[in-house]
């Protein structure tokens, strides 16, 4: 692996190369994640002030939903939380580098006004997937009582409400629930969209906050800075050590440092329930996407520079806005991932990569986890 002075040097000569080039003002156009649209928002707020002749234009409509544009080459470059590797990505053209931008987590969030924020509850793996698959189905069943004595539980009926649109926050809980119950990786599994076997659908992170806060009784998942600025109480959850750790820019950072040992070469990688003893359990990286082959280089040197600077600078805004700053390790890998962006004229991704689930522009009902998988999009990681 290259020193941190050698990569340093391979990315200022990267971009060295092709900053003469820009002229004029220079835009990327992003889509995916809602889960990173908080710190992203601010990245491109304070980076335009930085770099005001390369402006980012980003749209959170979900992970499935961006790289679908990205595949269908509407969008320069792509945000998604699930580390996924479609088949798309076996074909040369369209190879695609996922570049780790920061680390966040989903909270489980509910609306029991009976129970106060001080008598926060307790929630296994375990007994999440028995409430989302519908097996418990009442806040004062025995196994929910069990983990958190003393707490006066209401005789309310659990309402759930999860994702309509393909997310990453739903591959990161899934993923979560799969690794935490047998019989939910049986069934529903993991992925952007899958099958649940109850609940209320909601889009988009803001969407689930709406619903739960409407709907005494409610729970539902989201990243974690949307359950902070709306005020939503969240459960704690057991790691794998056994541990109820708070939820926080620490423990979440703490998720990815127990696992930075094992990095996978393309840097996709699954940090839920890692084994750290103070790792909150649904953690996630969220990354940033771009096609490894590009024929636009003034589009790569800003790209190149931006993503450089999320690495670095970037990272000292995550903690005020209830994300983990992603290990220094993890960073000398992205910037080596960085480097090896290849520029040659007509080597960009070509309609080969084309995977269009055929939305149209204003379409609001999402395709089924059928139409997804003939995509590709649930492809094994």
């Amino acid at each position: 692996m290259p020193s941190r002075t050698a990569v340093g040097v391979i990315v200022a000569a990267l971009v060295a190369i092709f900053a003469p080039s820009i002229t004029s003002a220079e835009t990327m156009v992003g889509a995916g994640s809602t889960f990173i649209d908080p710190i992203l928002t601010k990245w491109i707020r304070v980076y335009s002030e930085i770099e005001p002749k390369d402006r980012v234009n980003y749209q959170a409509v979900g992970s499935l939903e961006g790289l679908d544009r990205l595949l269908s080459h509407k969008v320069d470059f792509a945000a998604s939380d699930a580390p996924l590797r479609l088949k798309q990505f076996d074909e040369a053209a369209c190879q695609t580098s996922y570049f780790p931008a920061t680390l966040g987590a989903v909270v489980v969030v509910y609306n029991l006004q009976e129970i106060p924020p001080s008598g926060q509850l307790k929630l296994t793996g375990q007994l999440l997937a028995e409430i989302f698959s519908g097996k418990i189905k009442n806040w004062n069943d025995p196994a929910i009582a069990a983990v958190n004595p003393g707490t006066a539980l209401p005789a309310r009926d659990i309402t759930v409400t999860y994702r309509r649109d393909g997310s990453g926050t739903t591959y990161t809980f899934t993923d979560y629930l799969t690794k935490a119950s047998q019989p939910w990786a049986k069934d529903a599994g993991r992925g952007l969209l899958v099958a649940w076997p109850r609940g209320l659908p909601a889009d988009g992170n803001q969407g689930v906050v709406e619903t739960v806060r409407a709907m005494k009784g409610a729970i539902g998942y989201v990243e974690l800075t949307y359950a902070v600025t709306n005020h939503l109480t969240y459960a704690l959850i057991q790691n794998a050590a056994g541990n109820w750790p708070e939820v926080t820019p620490e423990t979440i950072s703490a998720a990815a440092e127990s696992m930075i040992g094992k990095p996978p070469p393309d840097l996709r990688q699954s940090i839920t329930d890692a084994p750290g003893p103070q790792a909150y359990p649904i953690s996630s990286y969220s990354y940033l996407l771009l096609f490894q082959n590009q024929n636009d280089p003034t589009k790569v040197s800003a790209f190149g520079k931006f993503v450089k600077w999320v690495l670095h600078d970037g990272q000292n805004y995550a903690h005020g806005l209830d994300y983990g700053a992603i290990p220094n390790q993890m960073i000398i890998f992205a910037d080596d991932q960085l480097s090896r962006i290849r520029i040659a004229s007509g080597a960009a991704a070509g309609p080969s990569c084309h995977a269009s689930l055929g939305l149209a522009p204003h379409q609001t009902t999402m395709p089924t986890v059928r139409h997804v998988e003939e995509a590709g999009y649930l492809a094994s990681d």
